[in-house]
């Protein structure tokens, strides 16, 4: 685990919704593994040979004692000797002979090890358990040892004038062959495989979640840099429906991503109310995030709530704006810094009267600079002056400085990122750096579309009406909850009408 994954372990404390989550969402990892823990432990336990075991059990008695007193002696002798006689049953003194008595193919260690002696609590009773995947072997091998372990027994124990051992072994309970082997225990292993499966696929997917730091709701993003959640522009969906065009194709979205643009728009709103937010530059911690699609979308989103928006693409190392929007690049944000014409010049209008466009312009060999030019700040003022909201589409934030001073200048920042691409540590840092700088992020919107797509959105075209026809507008304006909070109608007035706005893809 590198410094990465264990900075990414500390800020990510997980409650129980975060278990639970990453249970749900590998849902199918968790049956497969159970399912294929449970088949392997089947699949074990019937290639294991069926397991017998014959149990034989033999009372030690003391020979000596004529008396009361010499009788509790005997006893005492004899129980304090019960564990040796134990450990002895495994001994090449008590085996070796059984090995040859029966011609087992088998070392001292080997059958040592199929053989169990134990010694009841408080008895003198000694049990011997042999294991042996043939019945009748088992059965025959535990009488044997039994009856070796009884002759040594009385070879070891003291003698009486007679030549006579004080000990004796006498078997109680001789050894049957069993009818049904003991092991393997099928369903068992089966049940332990699949709970074993079901572990270890648990402990995959919490510790899969934990460490994964990829951004996938709401809660990932607060919780890491702290910042309000504005929204999440979901996956635009449909068929396509019309030609090639100048903006290289047009798709159609669903009317969840139109509406939530719209949403977002609506929340800038609220994230400035004692305020007058006219002006927000749109960044990404890296490039490749969709802040050029949430920029333009974005503005379209505004232009239906209010009358004059400019949006300004000072991305100048990767400017994507004029070829999203269909306009010309060469013209924009660098001519005007460099006077080679007027800002009114360099504004393009895209689409409806009340959208302009100010493109990058040529590339300059030190955008850096440009961007943090005083020329530029007063290019900023100018523009605020002049509209009723400024969109800004800067450079990604880490990996260069550019954004720093326009964040700072604009008096908003909004931060986007990719679902399951942006990362909570980049969010985090990038946080950093603009609040570092003096900049304010108003918030965090996660962008759900595929890498490398752009979406903006387009006019449609008009329809035909029939004339002397005048037709009703209404436009529903809604909160960030998404929840209606005004209703206005209008006539539009007669002849066309039905400017709708589209979602189209460019790759």
């Amino acid at each position: 685990m590198d410094g990465r994954q264990l900075d990414s372990v500390r800020g990510n404390n997980m409650d129980l919704k975060d278990y639970l989550t990453a249970l749900r969402d590998r849902w199918y990892l968790l049956v497969a593994a159970t399912v294929i823990g449970g088949v392997a432990g089947f699949a074990y336990a019937t290639i294991q040979p069926d397991q017998y075991e014959a149990t034989t059990s033999a009372y030690v008695s003391s020979q000596r004692g004529d008396t009361v007193s010499e009788l509790v002696q005997g006893s005492q002798y004899t129980q304090s000797l019960m564990q040796s006689y134990a450990n002895l049953a495994t001994t090449p003194a008590v085996l070796e002979p059984v090995i040859e008595d029966l011609r087992l193919d088998k070392t001292v260690e080997g059958l040592a090890e199929s053989i169990t002696a134990e010694v009841e609590l408080n008895t003198v009773i000694v049990s011997l358990t042999v294991v042996s995947t043939d019945p009748e072997q088992a059965q025959e091998t535990a009488a044997a040892v039994m009856e070796s372990l009884a002759t040594v027994t009385s070879d070891l124990s003291p003698k009486d004038a007679a030549g006579k051992p004080s000990i004796v072994l006498t078997t109680v309970a001789p050894p049957s062959v069993p009818k049904f082997p003991f092991a393997p225990n099928t369903r068992l292993i089966a049940v332990t495989g699949a709970a074993l499966g079901l572990v270890l696929a648990v402990i995959y997917a919490v510790l899969k979640q934990l460490l994964d730091t990829r951004i996938r709701s709401e809660e990932d993003a607060e919780r890491s840099a702290g910042i309000p959640f504005l929204g999440r522009i979901p996956r635009p969906g449909g068929k396509r429906r019309s030609q090639r065009s100048s903006i290289s194709g047009q798709w159609d979205s669903s009317a969840s991503t139109r509406e939530a643009y719209r949403r977002l728009a609506a929340s800038l709103d609220f994230a400035d109310i004692d305020g007058d937010l006219r002006m927000v530059v749109v960044s990404s911690a890296f490039a490749g995030e969709g802040k050029t699609t949430t920029a333009v979308n974005l503005t379209l989103a505004l232009a239906e709530r209010r009358p004059r928006v400019l949006l300004i693409d000072a991305d100048l190392r990767r400017p994507r704006v004029a070829e999203a929007c269909g306009l010309d690049g060469s013209v924009g944000l660098t001519t005007a810094l460099t006077h080679q014409a007027s800002l009114a010049d360099s504004i393009q209008n895209w689409g409806t009267r009340n959208i302009d466009v100010l493109a990058s312009g040529l590339r300059p060999p030190n955008p850096t600079e440009v961007v943090s030019s005083t020329a530029m700040q007063d290019l900023l003022r100018e523009v605020r002056e002049h509209y009723d909201f400024v969109v800004v589409d800067s450079a990604p934030v880490l990996p260069v400085s550019d954004t720093l001073t326009l964040a700072r200048a604009s008096g908003a920042s909004l931060l986007v990122g990719r679902y399951k691409v942006t990362r909570r540590q980049s969010l985090r840092r990038a946080v950093d750096t603009l609040t570092g700088a003096g900049a304010r992020v108003i918030g965090f919107v996660l962008n759900a579309g595929s890498p490398g797509a752009l979406l903006v959105e387009l006019l449609r075209g008009c329809r035909s009406v029939p004339p002397g026809r005048w037709l009703r507008r209404e436009e529903v304006t809604r909160d960030p909850f998404g929840r209606e909070a005004d209703r206005r109608e209008e006539e539009v007035g007669e002849g066309r009408i039905g400017e709708d706005l589209q979602v189209i893809l460019l790759r």
